[in-house]
């Protein structure tokens, strides 16, 4: 058998296995290779990376011109390196959306 392929993904309500278990159904059907994740119901620390790769799509993919995956990946190599040294700081990030839910036990 293959090695498994982990899928991580939100609680967005395409994901949900639903009472036809599509997802288990599809797995199912590909030999039982994949094992979803969900992350959880208010995860900040999911918004904290959608932040920081926000940020480095604005200075190094939106206007980049890359001819090749190896200058892509040097370029966004030196950025990273840029923010670890100088420009990195923490994320003050709120949740300000509806009233918080009680996660499904």
């Amino acid at each position: 058998m293959a090695e498994k392929i982990h899928v991580v993904w939100d609680n967005l309500n395409m994901h949900d296995d639903g009472k036809d278990k599509r997802w288990t159904k599809f797995d199912e059907a590909r030999g039982g290779k994949f094992e979803f994740h969900d992350t959880p119901i208010h995860a900040t620390w999911v918004n904290q990376v959608g932040i920081f790769f926000s940020i480095l799509q604005r200075n190094v993919i939106r206007h980049g011109s890359f001819h090749s995956a190896q200058e892509s990946m040097d370029r966004i190599m030196a950025f990273l390196e840029r923010w670890n040294g100088e420009a990195g700081h923490p994320f003050r990030w709120t949740f300000r959306g509806y009233p918080m839910q009680k996660e499904a036990s």
